[in-house]
């Protein structure tokens, strides 16, 4: 008669370029970096509509806010926030599109912070603000941890 014991799993061994999940960096479910750049990216939208409605209520603006410019605008709001949710989700297909519109937004950026620099008034610093949180949220999103979860959920 055989004597067969089983042997222990062996514990695994973290590989380069592997990332482990722990209780300590998880937050609901996802990594606290990905939770974090997911309110950043909440708050950058919700200023960016209040800068909207500050300029839509500035009737010296040299842009002009018809009916079909807010409508525009209320689609840009909801894209983004649909985005943002996807994100949460784990979706990296959104991940990746919401970089790309945040890129084409940067260049927008360094265009209008060329004219707007000599004006220091409330839409201005808004524009300021919503530009440091959605920077600080994109490195958030590809931080390591943040990449190794996407990754898992694809």
């Amino acid at each position: 008669m055989e004597n067969i014991t089983e042997e222990p799993e062996p514990s695994p061994e973290v590989l380069p370029g592997e990332y482990f999940f722990t209780s300590e960096n998880m937050e609901n479910g996802r990594p606290a970096y990905v939770a974090k750049a997911v309110k950043l990216l909440i708050w950058s939208v919700a200023l960016s509509a209040i800068r909207t409605f500050i300029r839509i209520l500035n009737f010296n603006s040299p842009i002009g806010y018809g009916v079909i410019s807010i409508l525009i605008y209320i689609v840009v709001f909801a894209l983004a926030i649909f985005f943002i949710l996807k994100i949460n989700e784990g979706m990296n297909w959104s991940r990746t599109i919401y970089t790309v519109l945040f890129a084409i937004g940067s260049v927008q950026f360094l265009f209008d912070i060329t004219k707007i620099y000599n004006q220091f008034y409330l839409p201005t610093v808004l524009y300021l603000v919503v530009m440091g949180l959605q920077v600080y949220a994109m490195v958030l999103l590809y931080k390591k941890e943040s990449n190794a979860w996407f990754k898992l959920k694809d």
